[in-house]
């Protein structure tokens, strides 16, 4: 299974590193034990999660991935999602 996703922020590829780890999952585990490749990967070309490593890679991994690259749908700032599922109110559970 493959998923590619454009992600923009400030300072997003440095978000995203610290969020999956280290390139090696065997590396991750031992620096990053809670990360994406240390939960995920496998081994450096099964590591759960490919990330460009500066700006100028991101516009070539674009570009790449998505061939007809568009304007992100919106850019939000000092945001909160409020998710309910009805499940879990069906259930009762309103309280963490």
């Amino acid at each position: 299974m493959e998923l590619n996703m454009d992600i923009t922020g400030d300072m997003c590829i440095r978000r995203m590193w610290l969020l999956c780890g280290d390139e090696t999952p065997e590396e991750a585990l031992k620096n990053e034990p809670e990360s994406i490749r240390a939960k995920f990967g496998s081994n450096l070309v099964d590591n759960a999660m490919y990330i460009s490593l500066d700006e100028t890679d991101a516009q070539k991994d674009l570009l790449f991935l998505f061939q007809n690259p568009h304007p992100p749908t919106s850019i939000l700032s000092n945001c909160t999602l409020g998710l309910i599922l009805p499940h879990i109110i069906k259930e009762g559970i309103t309280q963490l």
